[in-house]
Order: C-alpha cells, then sequence, then structure tokens
C-alpha cells in the first residue's frame, strides 16, 4: 500500500514527501502526551504494575481495526482518535492484529492479555490516585499479610496492632490503587476485619470477596476471584447485650421494616442488625466498633445425626427445628437422622440427654464446644461460647463399630466430664478469612 492510500485514511491531501514527516510529528505529539506536556490534547498513560501490562476487559464504545499501518503508527493514530472523541477516556491497543477498541467509560474489569496495552486518560481515570490517604485497620485475631496491588506490606514494620483487634492501625496508602489482599486469622469465636481510608473511599462491606480457602496467587492483581462469595457483615460482638427480637414467623420485608420501625420509636437505640437468614433484630444503644466479615460456609447440605441417648433440641443459626417432626429416630442412637440445611449455616447448637453428626465439613470434633451446664441463650448466633470448654471424643467411638464406620470421619462427642447428664454442644462456622478487593466493582 502505498502513501496515497495512507492519505485518503488519514483524511489528508498532502505531498507524498511530506507524509513521512507529518507521522513522526504525530509520534512526537504522543510521546509529548505520556510525560504529561500534551497542550491541549488528552494525555494517556499506560496500565502497567510491576514490568507487566494490563489490558481492560470492558465493553468498549468504538471498534476499529488498523491492520494497513505499522504497530507504531496504529497505536499513534488510535490514541489520535480517542484524543478527538469528547466521550472517550481510554482505550485498548493490541500489538500483533493492530485492533485498537475506545472506550467511554473507566475502568471496571482488566486482566493480563498478551499483545494488548491499556492506556488512560489520567483526568478520567477512576482508580483512587491518593496522594496521601490513611488507610485504617484492626483484625480479630491477628492480621497475618497486607498486599495493595499485588506487593506485600510489611505487618512488623507498618502494623504493630497486628495482634491486637481493641487498637487500630494507621498506614498512608500513595499512588494509584487497583486492589486490596489482606489475609487475617481467628483464633475462635466471633471474629472478622474492619478497615476503611481517611476519605471513605475504600470500605470494608459486602463488595469485597472472602473465602476460607488458599489459592495460589490469591493477593496479585489479576488474579481472577470471581468464584469467591461476597463477604457478608458478621455479628456486632462488642456490644454485649443488644435487645433482641426474632420475627421469624413473618416475612423476611416485614420483618425487616418491623425491625427497623422498633429502633426508630427507641429513644435511646442508635443501630440495629438485622439477620436476613433468620429475621432476628437486634437493637443497640451505642454505635459499635467492631463487626465481622465471614464467608458464607455451609449452603444446602445435608446433616447426619445420632445421640445417646436423646436429641432433645436443635437449632441452626439460632432458629429451633422442631425434632419430633424433622428427627424420628431422636430416642435410637443406633439409627441416623437427616436433615437438610437450607440455605448458609453459621452456627449449629445440640441439647442432648447423654452427639454425633455431620457431613465431611462439619465434623464432630474438637472444634466443638459443649457443657453440662445451661445458659441464657446458648443456641443464639452471637452467643458468646469462648468461656466453653472444647468438646471431648467420646469412648462411644471405639464400641460403636457400625454407627462410628457410616459416620466417619466425624466422632462421638461429649462434655468434657463425659457422664450421664444433659449437656449442650455448638459448632461455629467462622474461619480464618482472606479478602480482597477491587476499586472497580
Amino acid at each position: 500500500m502505498d502513501y496515497n492510500d495512507r492519505r485518503i485514511k488519514l483524511g489528508k491531501s498532502v505531498p507524498d514527501a511530506l507524509v513521512t514527516d507529518m507521522l513522526v510529528y504525530f509520534s512526537y505529539l504522543f510521546c509529548l502526551g505520556h510525560i504529561g506536556s500534551c497542550m491541549s490534547a488528552k494525555c494517556f498513560t499506560k496500565f502497567e504494575k510491576s514490568d507487566k501490562s494490563y489490558c481492560a476487559c470492558d465493553s468498549s464504545m468504538e471498534y476499529s481495526s488498523l491492520f494497513m499501518f505499522s504497530s507504531v503508527e496504529a497505536l499513534m493514530l488510535c490514541s489520535m482518535r480517542c484524543s478527538q472523541t469528547s466521550s472517550c477516556v481510554a482505550y485498548n491497543f493490541f500489538t500483533a492484529s493492530k485492533q485498537c477498541q475506545l472506550f467511554n467509560q473507566t475502568l471496571k474489569i482488566y486482566s493480563s492479555v498478551s499483545g494488548c496495552q491499556y492506556y488512560f486518560n489520567k483526568e478520567n481515570h477512576d482508580a483512587t490516585f491518593l496522594q496521601s490517604n490513611i488507610f485504617s485497620i484492626t483484625v480479630d485475631n491477628e492480621l497475618s499479610e497486607v498486599y495493595i496491588n499485588g506487593d506485600s506490606v510489611p505487618i512488623a514494620l507498618y502494623f504493630p496492632n497486628a495482634k491486637n483487634w481493641m487498637k487500630t492501625d494507621a498506614y498512608n496508602i500513595t499512588g494509584y490503587l487497583y486492589a486490596l489482599a489482606i489475609k487475617s486469622y481467628n483464633a475462635g469465636g466471633a471474629g472478622g476485619m474492619i478497615a476503611k481510608t481517611s476519605d471513605n473511599y475504600m470500605q470494608t462491606n459486602t463488595s469485597w470477596k472472602c473465602t476460607n480457602m488458599y489459592y495460589d496467587g490469591w493477593y496479585k492483581m489479576d488474579y481472577d476471584d470471581s468464584f469467591w462469595p461476597h463477604a457478608i457483615a458478621g455479628i456486632c460482638e462488642s456490644d454485649k447485650n443488644p435487645s433482641r427480637s426474632n420475627y421469624s414467623t413473618l416475612p423476611l420485608k416485614k420483618a425487616f421494616m418491623k425491625c427497623s420501625m422498633r429502633c426508630s420509636q427507641s429513644t435511646n437505640c442508635v443501630a440495629y442488625n438485622f439477620l436476613t437468614d433468620s429475621n432476628q433484630c437486634q437493637l443497640f444503644g451505642k454505635i459499635s466498633m467492631k463487626y465481622s466479615l465471614v464467608p458464607k460456609t455451609l449452603f444446602n447440605q445435608s446433616l447426619l445425626i445420632t445421640v445417646d441417648f436423646k436429641l432433645a433440641e436443635f437449632f441452626v443459626n439460632g432458629n429451633s427445628v422442631p425434632v419430633e417432626s424433622n428427627f424420628p429416630n431422636a430416642n435410637e442412637w443406633t439409627q441416623i437422622d437427616s436433615y437438610q440445611l437450607v440455605g448458609p449455616t453459621y452456627i449449629l447448637a445440640i441439647k442432648s440427654h447423654n452427639t454425633a453428626a455431620v457431613d465431611n465439613y462439619i465434623l464432630t470434633n474438637t472444634s466443638w464446644k459443649c457443657t453440662n451446664n445451661s445458659y441464657a441463650g446458648w443456641y443464639e448466633v452471637d452467643y458468646d461460647d469462648s468461656f466453653w470448654p472444647d468438646a471431648i471424643i467420646g469412648s462411644k467411638d471405639s464400641y460403636s463399630p457400625a454407627v462410628s464406620s457410616i459416620m466417619k470421619p466425624a466422632h462421638w462427642i461429649v462434655d468434657s466430664t463425659d457422664h450421664g447428664a444433659e449437656f449442650y454442644c455448638r459448632k461455629k462456622l467462622m474461619f480464618v478469612c482472606f479478602a480482597i478487593f477491587s476499586l472497580f466493582i
């Protein structure tokens, strides 16, 4: 293809000898744009991190192929096209195919794609550029790792209160913030994390993704966390005695409205929790300084259980499950009952008379808490069982081989006394939480 053809594409009518000079001049303008000296033209910056280039995966407003030009010329023309289009704020350029994609909205989804490079106009870039923004965080019980844009931030150096959830740490974030990844550890009981930047642009909420599973590269900018579940706002623990109401007999929306109205009409109520899975309402007389972010754990699973000698009471997420209608073998330990858990399960609470259960995810073992004392609210979701002793594996494991073999790898568990009495057992499904947050959700 000769320069006359190129002039038609460029919309110019100039002598052949000037085309090369013109292209060089365009190239010069393009390069100036990268250092921010582009006069009235838009300035574009390459999106890259640690020598890795990234590409936008959003829907483009315009697409064109510049295969008749060299890679340098095609890139230059793509940049000019975006600069001259008032609604264009960024573009992708594919080196091999010389394809140009223009975008009229800022980056929401990105990935590392071979041969693709994303350029953005700084004035319209939606990733937060933090000249100096304080990031405050506290974790129950321990902050283990922090990554900003895939780079590790030394815990010992910058987070002196990493093991004390009663005190927040402050870290100064500068530059563009694309992804924040945090690993924390909960030693037991209600746990989680709470964090925010000083301008409130970034804060812990349900837009975070959380999992209790470890995955290679989970902290990297281009890690795909799309299959991770969203975090949930967990139970406030700092208010030890909230006013509680159970609206389990009402439809979800009506229960929520009633909870809100009750707080509004109570002179000393300043906040409330509403638990959508159980329609429970908790009113608070002060603003809570702590809440949990926990993954949705067990979902729609069958639970197998048998008790020696009697299954007396059974609670899921604080709601009573009628024993007589759901556990026909409650009085026969040689027969196993099956119960279908629907939706996410956070807490199991069981009262028995002198238990083994469930699938390979919630095993009856020493991670349960058991006691032979009765405490008010022992079955509630937010009941603090931290002072209860751990369950022990009972002797029945050894002389009930038929049942034990069916229930493996679960064990028979009892309270620490292991003698004939009523006893109570609880299992909290809250674990180590890896959290990653993207500013483009």
